[in-house]
């Protein structure tokens, strides 16, 4: 199914109060279950309320991919990949980073190890300390 054109879906306003009443911040992401089948990862764009009920009346999503997402290219195959490499090339533990990403890997269900920007994918995990410092000044 293409999203690329807006549809209409309705949504039960109690249970996505609910939902909505312990985010904090402008970016939710929701999973929308579809009536058609299927489910939908959407950002809430926009939330119209009564202003006298102060009841929700309207809402506007925005289908995601969380797969396709640039965030998930540039932040976590290209940032994060490499300062995990960092990291464990200087010997210094990253538990976190590690397991980030770990959750990236799944979520993406390949190895960033092996596709993501590494030292090892760009033929540096070799290099010495030093030989790392003549090559990057």
């Amino acid at each position: 199914m293409s999203w690329s054109t807006p549809r209409a879906i309705a949504v039960d306003f109690r249970e996505f109060e609910v939902a909505l009443r312990d985010h904090k911040g402008s970016n939710a992401i929701v999973n929308l279950s579809l009536s058609s089948g299927g489910d939908v990862t959407a950002l809430v764009r926009d939330v119209q309320y009564d202003p006298l009920s102060r009841l929700i009346i309207h809402l506007d999503f925005q289908h995601i991919s969380l797969t396709e997402h640039r965030y998930m290219r540039e932040d976590v195959e290209y940032g994060l990949a490499f300062l995990v490499s960092v990291c464990e090339w200087a010997g210094v533990a990253c538990p976190v980073g590690r397991g980030l990403l770990a959750l990236g890997a799944a979520v993406l269900e390949r190895d960033l190890r092996a596709s993501g920007r590494t030292l090892e994918n760009l033929g540096l995990a070799t290099l010495t300390p030093v030989q790392l410092r003549e090559r990057l000044a």
